[in-house]
């Protein structure tokens, strides 16, 4: 809570300064039109060096139109938001892992819903396979309760991300980048971390 404290303070003395930065927990977003995002970037690092707060320079992203931040790509050209390839990579492992299983603890579910629920935020469809797991989850008590899976949990990891017909979710992830058009004009982005 103290960090997100003082990256709140630090943003606000951005935005005092004309600059408009977000941040989560350590990180910070920075977003400008192209002529004034080197100077946000710059100003962030100043301001962050003034306030003696240590910078992880290796994580530091320079202002460009594509960047990575907490897992998901930004395109400002192209104006969409994607997976990128390497948790794609992951959510197919972990839906291989799963679509083997016949029974799960609620600890396991609600660890399957938080990994997958940040996909659902790129990849819409998979609200509805979200939503049918979450229902199952409800069903469970107690952390250490088990449940066994009924034979429709099956066709729901089949048919999960899959944006048609009856292909396994994991199989859908190529073939769909998980691409979602964002309704924002084009701007850059500059991305700074700070060492907690």
């Amino acid at each position: 809570m103290a960090c997100q404290r003082i990256t709140n303070a630090v943003c606000y003395i951005c935005e005092m300064a004309g600059h408009h930065p977000l941040s989560y927990l350590d990180d910070f977003i920075g977003v400008a039109t192209p002529d004034i995002a080197w100077q946000a970037y710059d100003y962030c690092g100043h301001l962050l060096a003034e306030l003696g707060l240590e910078e992880s320079l290796s994580k530091a992203c320079p202002p460009a139109t594509i960047q990575t931040c907490l897992g998901v790509q930004f395109d400002t050209v192209q104006m969409t938001l994607s997976v990128t390839p390497t948790r794609l990579t992951e959510m197919e492992t972990l839906l291989v892992s799963w679509s083997t299983k016949k029974s799960a603890t609620k600890s396991e579910l609600q660890s399957l819903v938080g990994k997958l629920s940040f996909i659902s935020k790129c990849i819409r469809q998979s609200r509805l396979f979200l939503s049918r797991i979450l229902a199952l989850l409800r069903t469970l008590r107690q952390n250490g309760h088990r449940l066994v899976f009924p034979q429709s949990f099956a066709g729901t990891l089949r048919g999960g991300f899959a944006s048609c017909g009856p292909i396994t979710a994991f199989q859908s992830f190529p073939r769909w980048s998980g691409l979602l058009p964002t309704p924002c004009s084009p701007l850059t982005h500059a991305y700074r971390d700070v060492v907690a």
